[in-house]
């Protein structure tokens, strides 16, 4: 990606920096805390990317096509280059089971005495198929129940008013 000056100091003017070493994105930021931040148009369309991504781009050059810029920091609203680094998205899953970070990254003997058998994950599997989240709220509901945007019946109330 070809960086402009004025794009590299839209990045500056928009961190904070923390004394971990973070780069604190103060921008825009999507619903999982990734900085945004607008690179140009096409046409009528805004396109903006995330903010580590450009990061990287800017500091340390270009992304190998298929590859990840993940955070040695774990804190997804950061953008200091010395703390992100490419990974495959398997590397990625792994880093993230080794620190603790993935949800799912239990062993099957910490799983074992959490009581999920295989019956158990059967049936959960199935109860999660069959509901889904408001995406508003983030309130389990049956998917049945969802209408206007898919949102519960709450914030379609909100939604409406």
């Amino acid at each position: 990606m070809k960086t402009s000056n004025t794009l590299q100091k839209r990045l500056l003017k928009n961190i904070h920096k923390k004394p971990s070493g973070c780069w604190v994105w103060t921008g825009a930021k999507n619903t999982r805390g990734y900085g945004n931040i607008f690179v140009g148009s096409i046409g009528k369309k805004t396109v903006t990317k995330m903010v580590h991504r450009v990061a990287y781009e800017i500091y340390k050059g270009s992304i190998p096509e298929g590859k990840n810029v993940c955070h040695s920091c774990d804190n997804p609203s950061c953008c200091n280059p010395k703390h992100l680094f490419i990974a495959t998205q398997k590397e990625n899953l792994l880093d993230m089971t080794i620190k603790r970070r993935r949800s799912n990254g239990v062993t099957l003997s910490e799983a074992i005495k959490k009581g999920w058998t295989p019956e158990l994950r059967q049936k959960r599997s199935i109860q999660t198929k069959e509901r889904t989240r408001c995406p508003r709220c983030k309130k389990w509901m049956p998917k049945s129940k969802l209408r206007i945007h898919n949102l519960c019946k709450a914030c379609r109330g909100q939604y409406n008013s």
